[in-house]
């Protein structure tokens, strides 16, 4: 019997869906392949749906493939909000140095949700 993962664990992967959402994904999969002989390892791909364009990220772990696409998605854009380039922080960073150069996306682990800088 395996153990449930942490509730941080699934509270940060809801983090993940929900900014997903923000940057306009109209639904996500989230994947895995364990290939085709015991022992294979696993890795896990989320692939977000644009409504027709599609975007995917993997890694060997369901947060880190969250995250990765995330990664893709949010860092280089544009805030609509202060119109500064975004950028995101993974959780366990300390904050970029270019502070108000960039909004920075940081995941507020008292909410369970990502935040903008210029909120």
């Amino acid at each position: 019997m395996t153990k449930a993962p942490p509730d941080e664990y699934n509270e940060f992967i809801g983090a993940c869906a929900d900014l997903l959402g923000r940057t306009g994904a109209k639904g996500f999969e989230l994947r895995y392949s364990d290939g085709d002989d015991e022992g294979d390892t696993v890795v896990w791909m989320v692939i977000a749906d644009f409504g027709g364009r599609m975007e995917a990220a993997g890694a060997l772990r369901p947060d880190q493939a969250f995250f990765r696409l995330l990664e893709l998605l949010v860092d280089g854009g544009n805030c609509q909000h202060c119109h500064r380039p975004t950028s995101i922080l993974e959780p366990w960073a300390p904050p970029l140095p270019m502070g108000d150069m960039l909004c920075q996306y940081t995941y507020d682990q008292a909410n369970h949700r990502f935040k903008r800088g210029c909120e």
